[in-house]
């Protein structure tokens, strides 16, 4: 999908089922497909960043409505029933000091676009070469964010009221800037050889 102008729908045994969009900023048209989902048992969303244009499709691939955000989201989900998303804002740094520190908001947002309801700033992660952020992932019941440099799970109900984090069984030791360094260094290391 990354950077895609088409979306290619396949079955479990990699056959290829559906394929549709092609490259433009019309309905049913892409600059860039960098997510999709099943949202509704008869419809698949698709978000392009570049346009920041959500298009919903039927499971045949016939063009049925797009909504225009106001702002670009950096994470998506969707609520099954296709009702409601969970968004990540593009993430930024709070502090110009701790540059690879990053934090955003969860945003629930309605299928016209509305902002149904809006957590507080959420540490996000640690964005190193080597690290990654947060990924997000829903349920009816739940809105679940994972940081990429903490052992836990953070819970939002639907309304973005924070509920009682999962603990993830493991240890979290902070790397520093050497800390990346050295291990970019041992993984250039064969190719400089």
């Amino acid at each position: 999908l990354f950077r895609s102008h088409r979306v290619r729908v396949i079955d479990t045994a990699g056959r290829s089922l559906v394929t549709f969009g092609r490259d433009g900023d019309g309905p049913g048209e892409f600059r860039s497909v960098v997510w999709a989902n099943e949202c509704r048992s008869d419809s698949i969303f698709v978000w392009d960043p570049m346009r920041r244009a959500l298009s919903v499709f039927d499971t045949h691939g016939n063009y049925e409505q797009q909504v225009v955000f106001p702002l670009a989201f950096w994470r998506i989900s969707c609520a099954y029933g296709g009702d409601r998303l969970a968004v990540i804002p593009t993430p930024q740094t709070q502090d110009p000091r701790i540059a690879h520190t990053y934090w955003s908001r969860l945003v629930i947002l309605g299928l016209r676009g509305d902002t149904l309801a809006r957590s507080d700033s959420i540490r996000l992660g640690e964005a190193y070469l080597l690290g990654s952020l947060a990924s997000i992932a829903v349920t009816p019941q739940a809105i679940y964010l994972a940081p990429g440099d903490v052992f836990s799970v953070h819970r939002y109900n639907w309304d973005s009221h924070r509920l009682p984090d999962i603990a993830v069984r493991g240890t979290v030791i902070p790397a520093t800037d050497s800390d990346y360094h050295r291990e970019i260094d041992l993984l250039m290391r064969p190719i400089r050889d």
